[in-house]
């Protein structure tokens, strides 16, 4: 339980906290809404394998799975040292454990961070690391000796050197980030406040921004509880969608990449009044985005006694629910190895493997 509370911190430390106490607001904020049912939609899922390391640990305090064109499966831990393990993922969906790298330090290195990279995102082959803090985004490759870095950018928006708040790379020419530091830079704290900013991060520019707050949104900012407004975003560029999830709060949206609301949904099932969404605070994370592809985005529902696998069309709509049978805080997924892979609190250094067969039938 201990690792899943740091997980969760960790997913949730750079997010912004916005609190709206207008009940008139909040009757209006409902409009945007599409209230859908929630439901499960098959048996527990059940664990069909697990890899462990026999030469070294691989998953001692796991915040992130990463799956690297289905050639790499990159796990990255929350210790001092060699932040991240990768492991060679072959056809016969067998894994091997190549090497260990990553640690905090200021030289040139591949494997040398000025501080935790507490966000990293895979595209294709490669991994592309954030460092919030100092603004730095980090692109690397991937290979089956080491990693070797093909950039590092310094993202300076407006000419502004200052933190990445739950950065979002989308694309070369594009990063979502939570808008609060520019909503603070402009003293702009009227009720259309935008949840989210578009900056290009070659040249610092900020291109847009977009998503509304419901109702009051930032205008009464709590920044020392957790609160309606902690936001968790996944994109994926091939189909130009972001999906941006509410991570206190049983409701989500999805944007283009021109910032353009498709869908806003709120869930209604038998723990949540979907009425009182954004009217009372919660003390624990609902759901948090785990990966996505072109179709569909696999996300872990924390409402229950036990964590949910939900995955969720690009339409809004909820494709798959079932309870995991252990506490699984992190998982991703090969649809080309027809496998999850994931972590529980209860199995340190060992991965976990579900048949995707179970969930997105062919």
């Amino acid at each position: 339980m201990l690792f899943k509370n740091i997980v969760l911190l960790v997913l949730c430390t750079s997010a912004t906290f916005l609190l709206s106490t207008s009940l008139l607001a909040q009757n209006n904020a409902d409009n945007q809404f599409r209230i859908i049912p929630y439901q499960q939609t098959a048996d527990t899922l059940r664990v069909s394998d697990k890899f462990v390391s026999e030469s070294q640990d691989i998953a001692y305090n796991p915040m992130n799975l990463l799956n690297l064109n289905d050639e790499f499966l990159l796990v990255q831990d929350f210790r001092p040292s060699n932040f991240f393990t990768t492991i060679r993922w072959d056809e016969s969906n067998s894994f091997e454990v190549l090497y260990t790298w990553g640690r905090e330090s200021r030289g040139p290195e591949s494997d040398e961070f000025a501080t935790f990279p507490f966000h990293s995102y895979s595209s294709d082959s490669t991994l592309i690391t954030a460092e919030p803090m100092i603004g730095v985004l980090r692109h690397i490759e991937i290979s089956e000796s080491e990693p070797i870095l093909l950039k590092r950018l310094q993202v300076s928006i407006n000419n502004s050197l200052g933190s990445l708040n739950r950065p979002i790379p989308v694309s070369d020419s594009l990063l979502f980030v939570i808008n609060d530091m520019f909503i603070e830079m402009d003293h702009n704290l009227d009720s259309e406040s935008h949840e989210w900013a578009a900056v290009n991060p070659q040249t610092g520019e900020l291109l847009f921004r977009f998503g509304k707050y419901p109702g009051d949104g930032y205008k009464n900012k709590d920044m020392f509880g957790w609160d309606f407004y902690t936001l968790g975003g996944i994109s994926n560029p091939r189909n130009n969608r972001f999906a941006s999830f509410y991570i206190g709060q049983n409701a989500f949206k999805i944007f283009d990449h021109h910032g353009t609301e498709l869908h806003a949904v709120k869930v209604d099932d038998e723990l949540t009044n979907p009425q009182t969404l954004f009217n009372s605070i919660t003390e624990k994370s609902i759901r948090t985005p785990n990966w996505a592809d072109d179709e569909f985005i696999f996300t872990i529902n924390y409402q229950h006694e036990l964590p949910w696998l939900e995955v969720w069309t690009w339409d809004g709509e909820l494709h798959f629910a079932a309870p995991f049978d252990l506490p699984v805080y992190r998982v991703t997924v090969s649809r080309k190895h027809r496998k999850m892979i994931g972590v529980s609190s209860e199995f340190e250094n060992k991965l976990l493997i579900w048949d995707l067969d179970n969930i997105l039938p062919r």
